[in-house]
């Protein structure tokens, strides 16, 4: 039989280590092997890893949720001074401009599967002229095609350290 409540979130939402954040430091990991982001040299871009997942052992049917951001997410928590970067909590934090990153509209998980990873494509020449900052991204899933989405984990900060990446 099947158990659990099938849900869609961000594996994202839940990598800070501190429940009540959903906060995703960038970079992160040990070594290239697992870091999460890709430097695209070709393409000038630095591809973030993020994903979709869908928790429950359910039917295994396939399902898509639209991609969105939201900056005054971002904008009200540079204000009220909530949003804090790990390992330089005095670093400045600004909001990654529209114009730097590309993501997908949608992401489909196949039949069979329960997860989906996808790029947040970010340009290297914008990221380079936020050196000495912190850039950051609320993304968020939204109209799944079936199952529900988790009411605290469909949306993921993206806190990106520019002098962390050495681009």
């Amino acid at each position: 039989m099947d158990y659990g409540i099938a849900s869609i979130y961000m594996p994202q939402s839940m990598q800070s280590g501190n429940s009540a954040s959903i906060v995703y430091n960038v970079p992160s990991g040990l070594d290239s092997a697992t870091y999460n982001y890709v430097i695209d040299t070709p393409n000038n871009k630095v591809n973030i890893v993020l994903g979709v997942l869908r928790s429950g052992k359910a039917a295994g049917d396939a399902y898509s949720v639209t991609i969105l951001t939201n900056p005054d997410t971002i904008n009200a928590a540079i204000a009220n001074g909530s949003l804090v970067g790990n390992p330089d909590p005095g670093a400045p934090i600004v909001l990654l401009p529209s114009s730097a990153y590309s993501l997908p509209a949608t992401v489909a998980v196949s039949s069979g599967s329960n997860q989906a990873t996808f790029w947040l494509s970010v340009d290297k020449d914008q990221l380079k002229a936020l050196s000495g900052k912190k850039a950051a991204l609320a993304v968020y899933l939204t109209k799944p095609s079936r199952y529900q989405l988790s009411s605290v984990n469909s949306q993921t900060i993206v806190l990106i350290d520019v002098d962390a990446l050495h681009l």
